[in-house]
């Protein structure tokens, strides 16, 4: 077995201080440790991050997939690292408008029983303002309304989603491009989104987020009463 080598180990040393120093820095402080047990609810860590990225611009809803959030609590001492292991993904942004009728179609998929299987969802955290209603023994969505005003079939919204999501939007909306596009060109309002978080925990203390009932489940029989 070949001897250590000095020189490089020094170096390695160096290297890894440098990198600490970096990811180790502490950039925020939320008022609590705020969770996110699980992809396919909405959470205390999902509402803090979704409702940081509408405020990038005149939205009307933002949805953040539940899945782009790896870990199960942040805080209340936040570093860079924190940051990057909370949301690793670099994605862009995108603002669309589309018309009630087709938000309406996008909550309804993605709140449906079968899109809730553990392991296998493509969830969401949707922003503050937001209240869907969706009934597991109806299999639909019951209600959809933003501010206390239901969502109108014929009206404009804006909307942000992730890259991701945009992408391969059938699967993991319910809508085809084709169909999110026809109001409007999508328009990149951001990128990276992880630097979006890391300047604002930066400027903002002691943040604080609690689960406001935005998105509603009325379960059937065979999952409980809700």
């Amino acid at each position: 077995m070949a001897e250590p080598d000095p020189e490089i180990e020094k170096l390695i040393t160096i290297f890894q201080e440098e990198v600490d120093r970096k990811y180790n820095r502490l950039i925020g402080r939320l008022a609590r440790k705020l969770t996110h047990p699980k992809r396919e609810q909405e959470t205390e860590l999902g509402n803090l991050i979704v409702d940081i990225v509408d405020q990038l611009d005149m939205l009307d809803v933002t949805l953040i997939g539940s899945g782009s959030i790896r870990r199960t609590k942040l805080g209340p001492l936040v570093t860079l690292s924190d940051i990057k292991e909370v949301f690793p993904y670099d994605d862009v942004l995108y603002k669309l408008k589309v018309p009630g009728v087709q938000l309406t179609k996008i909550f309804a998929h993605i709140m449906r029983l079968e899109n809730r299987i553990p392991g296998e969802s493509c969830c969401f955290q949707v922003s503050k303002g937001i209240q869907a209603v969706y009934s597991d023994s109806q299999n639909q969505l019951e209600s959809l309304s933003i501010n206390g005003q239901p969502v109108q079939a014929d009206a404009q919204y804006t909307i942000c989603i992730e890259e991701y999501h945009y992408k391969n939007s059938l699967h993991s909306l319910g809508i085809t491009i084709e169909d999110l596009t026809k109001l409007d060109n999508a328009k990149v309002i951001s990128t990276p989104c992880q630097n979006v978080l890391e300047e604002y925990f930066s400027h903002h203390q002691n943040l604080n987020s609690q689960i406001e009932g935005r998105l509603i489940y009325k379960l059937s029989s065979a999952y409980g009463k809700s």
